[in-house]
């Protein structure tokens, strides 16, 4: 299975906007609680009334919702990519952008996207990040730039275009 990277992990937390503690919307009125989490691990989601005790428990949160996150895209990503083929792995960086675009969009979108249509069957990586920018809400095209410049060029970057660094 796939794993996002140390870097990776902190970028992630990073974009997510760190560790809540107590809910809050997201974009699209979900609870959001942890480093954008919006379910347990038991499968309910979460809700307003939901709380975290510490920072620590919000990155266990973080750590369980990440594996999934991890698992779908490791199913998702055919073995006959070319990167399998050239002798693999894959990148950590190129990974990691596929998780954090996942960890937005969600497993089920991102296994319909272009973009992993595209990665599987081995466009460029600047073809697969045109397709991730398709995904982008007015509040979220900082945040496809950052994972562009993950996957292409395996810079980590936030928001704002600063370089992150674990």
């Amino acid at each position: 299975m796939i794993k996002m990277s140390q870097s990776g992990r902190v970028w992630l937390a990073f974009l997510e906007g760190g560790v809540y503690l107590v809910p809050y919307q997201d974009g699209n009125g979900v609870w959001t609680i942890g480093v954008g989490s919006t379910y347990w691990p038991d499968g309910r989601e979460v809700k307003e009334t939901d709380r975290l005790d510490s920072y620590e428990e919000g990155m266990e949160l973080f750590d369980t919702t990440l594996r999934d996150f991890e698992e779908g895209v490791s199913e998702a990503l055919l073995s006959s990519g070319v990167f399998i083929r050239n002798g693999g792995p894959f990148p950590a960086h190129v990974t990691d952008a596929l998780i954090s675009f996942s960890f937005n969009i969600g497993i089920p979108r991102f296994r319909k996207s272009t973009a992993l249509k595209r990665f599987n069957e081995n466009f460029s990586l600047r073809s697969v990040a045109e397709a991730m920018s398709w995904w982008k809400r007015p509040n979220l095209s900082s945040r496809r730039t950052a994972e562009r410049r993950c996957l292409i060029d395996g810079v980590y970057v936030d928001q704002g275009g600063l370089v992150i660094t674990a």
